[in-house]
């Protein structure tokens, strides 16, 4: 993949869209493309009586002498049958793309990977994966052949994440976050948390902001003397209509605008003038104030289910709160429409306590948000490729990954054997042992049988576990380090800190892991990096220790370590000849134990055998478990490394 691939953010609005660039491997905020020298064009797109296609404010100067003139066309489309939209869907993203290519801004427009925003509410469609790759065609069909859907609020998080214009930490955006995207056509929802999209993407494809200014206008034509007229008017000239509707929202939004200001009446005017066949001239005053907004925004819009608008809003951010199950930590607004101050003040009031903020340049955000999650998602698959490559298996050998376990595994196991061996030694010999010469056992038999079953529960125990976990633990630190050798080129080719890959040593163990569950049991799904490898070596080692013939490798008899260390008393007593099995059955009088064996000779002599026991474990740890303990490690630092490759640029963006 080449480090100078052109991607794309492209917001195809229903009211206007926006278009920003960047590239693979740039560290730089995503730029805005320019349309006819403008950072944002009118999703309007006129084909003249010759055939030539003008798009944006080009088609809205030119509307009178245009024959045919489309707005308002962005919708997803039916899964079979006529597509009303798509000729002007067409048309629209055509004229972008020759405008890109002419401009020589994106010059190999054909090769560019491009991202373009949807309504999250489009993938609850019925048939949304037909539809969409019908959307897809038309697109193709208009010159963009690489283009990836992402819903538009996903985006305006990325945007916020990433360009810091709101002033956001960290820990605020990695909490619960809510994204609404206020569009033209849709109301977009999207729920993240810890940085990452959860599945509460929905939306309302009806709660779209031209709803308002198609009242305003309604509304101003319904009190016109010459209504009907004008109304024929509007018939009669579609174009024209679609350029009023236009100016009724930059009325609209003067309103707003001016309302944020201060303004303790705000108002926003304008006069339209139409020259009728009959060579009458008519003319509409346009007054927006707080009376007719609020007329508009509490019309009943049989779109929204026969409520109006302000109300639909709320009802769709109050099916948000249930659907998170509470208030989030942050309800994030982005989108031409959330300028409109009641959007901010129905939210604190839906969402009590939590902070309400509002992205700035809502026009260009979601373009910048959709560059910034192409760039995250094309260095991500190259990334992880790379990453991937580093755990492949040839034919030949192992992978570079299980090369540097298998040169490393020795030092786990020189750690594990003498760490279990003085766990054994103090939790189990030398108790069992000094209640073999106090009588508590009548035979070696029984002190055999005793240490063999009680050193298997220790090893399933607690602190059995916490021991083998240890010692995992610090040698994980060791394989982390000799891990880095391979994965920082990695992180150096795409501009990454170097410790992006690390498995960091300070993840906790596991809780489940201490329960004293046994090998088959544990489950490692939901923890991850340095704990889920400590668990895996854990499970291994006990599963190999005390599952099946792994007692007889653990203990490799007891009467080894029973005749050793405690036993030499009842060889002493019996002689040298004297057959082991004999030994172990004979009921030596106490008397005897505690005077050739006293307390301190009984710790000492155990203490000195613990190299002994750990040599045994070790030899049994090597010529069992070791191959395919080494297997599970590779596997699960192949895991672990391609999450914390995921991990690292997608959060990095």
């Amino acid at each position: 993949m080449s480090d100078n691939l052109e991607i794309v953010g492209f917001d195809l609005g229903h009211g206007e869209s926006a278009l920003a660039h960047t590239t693979l491997v740039s560290a730089n905020e995503p730029e805005p493309l320019s349309i006819h020298n403008r950072p944002t064009v009118l999703s309007v797109v006129g084909v003249g009586a010759e055939g030539r296609v003008a798009i944006g404010e080009n088609a809205v100067r030119q509307s009178e002498h245009m024959a045919e003139m489309f707005v308002r066309f962005k919708a997803l489309p039916p899964a079979d049958g006529p597509w009303p939209g798509e000729r002007a869907l067409v048309l629209f993203v055509g004229g972008i793309v020759r405008e890109l290519v002419e401009s020589r801004q994106i010059p190999r427009i054909e090769d560019a990977r491009v991202f373009v925003g949807v309504p999250s509410g489009w993938t609850g469609e019925s048939d949304s994966a037909r539809r969409l790759e019908r959307y897809r065609a038309a697109l193709r069909a208009a010159g963009l052949l690489h283009v990836e859907f992402v819903p538009e609020s996903r985006a305006a998080f990325m945007q916020a994440r990433e360009s810091g214009e709101l002033q956001l930490g960290l820990a605020q955006l990695s909490g619960q976050v809510l994204v609404v995207d206020l569009g033209s056509s849709t109301a977009d929802f999207t729920q993240v948390r810890d940085l990452h999209p959860l599945p509460l993407d929905f939306g309302n494809n009806a709660l779209g902001a031209a709803l308002i200014e198609q009242t305003l206008l309604r509304h101003a034509l319904e009190r016109h003397e010459d209504a009907r007229r004008l109304a024929a008017f509007y018939d009669r000239h579609p174009a024209r209509h679609a350029y009023d509707e236009l100016s009724w929202r930059t009325l609209k939004e003067e309103y707003f605008n001016a309302e944020s200001a201060g303004n303790a009446e705000p108002r926003a005017r304008n006069i339209f003038a139409f020259e009728l066949e009959d060579g009458d001239e008519l003319l509409l005053r346009a007054v927006v104030d707080r009376a007719a907004m609020r007329a508009a925004l509490a019309e009943p819009q049989p779109a929204l289910g026969g409520i109006g608008w302000r109300e639909a809003l709320q009802n769709s951010l109050t099916a948000a709160r249930a659907g998170i199950g509470g208030n989030p930590d942050l309800v994030l607004f982005t989108g031409g429409a959330s300028r409109m101050g009641f959007v901010v003040q129905d939210a604190q009031a839906i969402f009590p306590g939590t902070r309400v903020v509002r992205g700035k340049a809502p026009e260009l955000a979601i373009a910048k948000g959709l560059a910034w999650w192409g760039r995250a998602r094309l260095r991500a698959a190259a990334f992880t490729a790379e990453v991937d490559a580093l755990c492949a298996q040839p034919p030949e050998g192992p992978s570079a990954i299980g090369t540097v376990v298998r040169t490393e595994l020795p030092v786990l196991l020189d750690a594990l054997a003498p760490a279990m061996a003085r766990g054994l030694a103090e939790q189990v010999i030398i108790p069992w042992g000094r209640a073999w010469r106090t009588g508590q056992l009548v035979t070696l038999r029984e002190f055999e049988h005793a240490t063999e079953v009680q050193a298997a529960n220790w090893i399933e125990s607690d602190t059995g576990h916490a021991a083998v976990a240890e010692a995992a633990q610090a040698w994980l630190v060791r394989l982390a380090r000799a891990l880095e050798t391979l994965t920082d080129p990695i992180c150096d080719r795409y501009r990454l800190p170097r410790r992006a890959l690390v498995i960091e040593a300070t993840t906790h163990v596991s809780g489940e892991l201490m329960a004293g569950r046994t090998a088959d049991s544990l489950n490692f799904s939901h923890v991850q990096g340095i704990a889920t490898v400590v668990n895996l070596v854990t499970a291994a080692v006990v599963a190999s220790l005390v599952g099946g013939g792994g007692k007889a490798l653990l203990l490799a008899g007891p009467v080894g370590w029973v005749i050793g260390f405690v036993g030499a008393a009842a060889l002493l007593f019996a002689g040298q000849k004297a057959a082991r099995e004999a030994v172990k059955g004979w009921n030596i009088p106490v008397l005897a134990r505690r005077a050739v064996i006293s307390d301190e000779r009984l710790l000492r002599k155990v203490r000195e055998g613990v190299p002994e026991i750990a040599g045994k474990l070790r030899a049994a740890l090597s010529e069992g478990p070791a191959e395919d303990l080494a297997h599970a490690i590779e596997a699960q630092i192949r895991a672990a490394l391609l999450t914390r490759a995921e991990d690292a640029l997608v959060r990095l963006g």
